[in-house]
């Protein structure tokens, strides 16, 4: 089976679980993950990179030896040698689909955030924030539409580049010059805003992913505000 068909599938797949053995282990991919870590048993989720998807695929595995125990009394059948489907008792929601996927990708940017880099931008908290912004604008605008992706997508994707590189050079800056960084910065957050706004109301993106980003967003304008208003003054002391 490959990646190709196996997306194809899952774009649709409503009703099963899908197994597929790959090598010694057992793997379920993006909705069958999904109904596996919350119907089965909740596993930690991995990823591979997908081309034809233009982000990760999200999935879970465990060995082909701890299959009936793993699945314990549910109802499978065998679609080949190597496919296994568990039958639902009920369909996947895909709103609910979508909002775990959102919450994995938001998952990831924090651990990613738990770096050897971590304590470089955790001493500044507007960079920090304004870091976790870029990271997770990344992750979802791998989930919005080819339609969508040109221009808003890229477009947020900058936005959120340009207001965290101009950000983590503010404390390297006084006077004026932190001035004129923060009112460079400043509307970029704001376009941000807006796009978000966009992208949540064109359902591209879900409530939860809207709701975290704007509150983050907030926090950036509202702290790059305050320093904006002690521009001639010391960095504030933590």
């Amino acid at each position: 089976m490959t990646q190709k068909e196996i997306i194809e599938f899952e774009e649709t797949n409503t009703g099963v679980i899908r197994l597929y053995l790959e090598g010694s282990f057992y793997k379920a991919y993006e909705r069958s993950a999904f109904a596996f870590c919350t119907r089965i048993k909740d596993y930690k989720v991995l990823r591979k990179e997908s081309k034809t998807l233009g982000r990760d695929i999200l999935y879970v595995g465990f060995p082909m030896t701890a299959l009936d125990r793993t699945l314990g009394n549910a109802m499978t059948r065998r679609v080949d040698e190597v496919v296994i489907d568990v039958v639902l008792s009920y369909p996947i929601s895909e709103s609910e689909f979508l909002q775990w996927r959102d919450a994995q990708e938001v998952e990831q940017a924090s651990r990613a955030l738990l770096s050897p880099y971590t304590k470089v931008i955790e001493k500044p908290p507007v960079y920090k924030t304004a870091y976790d912004i870029l990271t997770q604008v990344i992750l979802i605008s791998g989930n919005i539409s080819k339609n969508c992706q040109t221009p808003f997508g890229l477009r947020m994707k900058e936005l959120s580049f340009r207001g965290c590189y101009l950000v983590r050079g503010l404390y390297d800056l006084k006077g004026e010059q932190r001035s004129r960084s923060i009112d460079e910065a400043l509307p970029f957050y704001d376009e941000l805003a807006f796009l978000l706004q966009l992208m949540k109301d064109s359902k591209q993106i879900s409530l939860n992913s809207f709701a975290l980003l704007s509150e983050q967003i907030i926090s950036v304008s509202r702290q790059l505000s305050i320093l904006q208003r002690k521009a001639t003054g010391p960095v504030p002391a933590e």
